[in-house]
């Protein structure tokens, strides 16, 4: 695991020498791509199992029922096609 400096020690350290700059920045670079790897890591997600459930199925009193509640039918033409079914 990389040591991560606050940016103001970072920036006090960069003024130095050029091969004291450089290794800032292989360590940030480092820290970047190894933060990155560990957010794809965390994103992915792999199905491996699939669960199909079969939806009820409504008698056709039930289906008029819910049709009345809508407002799609009146309750005459409700009484009407219960007498039928």
């Amino acid at each position: 695991m990389l040591n991560v400096q606050s940016g103001m020690e970072i920036y006090h350290f960069s003024v130095g020498s050029r091969d004291e700059t450089e290794i800032i920045r292989k360590k940030l670079i480092a820290v970047k791509n190894e933060f990155k790897e560990k957010e794809t890591q965390t994103k992915t997600v792999q199905a491996t199992t699939v669960i199909i459930e079969e939806g009820k199925k409504d008698s056709p009193a039930e289906i008029l029922k819910k049709r009345l509640a809508r407002g799609e039918i009146t309750k005459e033409e409700f009484h009407d096609k219960i007498q039928r079914t």
